[in-house]
């Protein structure tokens, strides 16, 4: 944490490539959860099967709640001083990590 934390004091374009691997990191460990926990022999495929009353309204709310719990639109907000031009970016932010957590 000490580490991360004299990194980020230094600015944020150099710690972009950090954050981008700390990321990358994370990603794969959740992508190897997932594929040990489908293919694992106590995974039960008849549980898999979506239910009547799902839709893309529930999708969309689940991703906005995982939006809000991974606190991204606070990291978005707070990063808007070190955008170039933060009234054309943060706009353009907001929606593009709502689709990474929907996919996600």
């Amino acid at each position: 944490m000490v580490a991360l934390t004299a990194l980020d004091c230094t600015g944020v374009r150099k710690s972009a490539l950090p954050t981008r691997v700390i990321v990358a990191l994370a990603q794969a460990v959740l992508a190897a959860v997932v594929v040990t926990a489908l293919t694992s022999p106590g995974a039960d495929p008849a549980q898999w099967a979506i239910g009547s009353d799902a839709g893309a309204g529930g999708v969309m709310q689940a991703a906005g709640l995982l939006f809000f719990a991974s606190a991204g639109h606070a990291r978005i907000a707070t990063l808007g001083e070190e955008v170039r031009d933060p009234a054309r970016t943060i706009p353009r932010a907001v929606p593009i990590a709502l689709a990474i957590a929907l996919v996600v």
